[in-house]
């Protein structure tokens, strides 16, 4: 993901269980030898309605160097979201990065 004004990420079924990384670029984002301390990940609707659109975020976020990933489950279909990771590294810089995936059916999918 970047941070670009709309950084689209693959669509997904809803019965797809993915895994989305963040990485930070070395002397863009952050310093040499600056790794990620933490990390946290958001959904929320773009376009559509999906009132339990957190629960796509699906446990702890991992943690590998300038890099993070989240596993991202369910969704509905026809629904647009805003996935956004919100990274604190070890110089104690406040990154965000956002993308955006829309969950399609089979049909629109291929």
């Amino acid at each position: 993901m970047s941070n670009s004004p709309k950084t689209l990420l693959p669509n997904k079924l809803p019965s797809d269980r993915r895994i989305i990384s963040a990485t930070l670029a070395l002397n863009i984002d952050i310093a040499p030898g600056e790794t990620i301390t933490t990390a946290v990940w958001t959904c929320t609707p773009y376009e559509g309605v999906d009132p339990n659109a957190a629960a796509m975020i699906s446990g702890v976020a991992s943690i590998n160097g300038n890099t993070t990933s989240q596993m991202v489950i369910n969704g509905v279909i026809g629904v647009t979201y805003m996935i956004a990771c919100t990274i604190t590294t070890s110089l104690g810089q406040i990154l965000t990065k956002v993308g955006y995936m829309k969950v399609t059916s089979m049909r629109e999918l291929f």
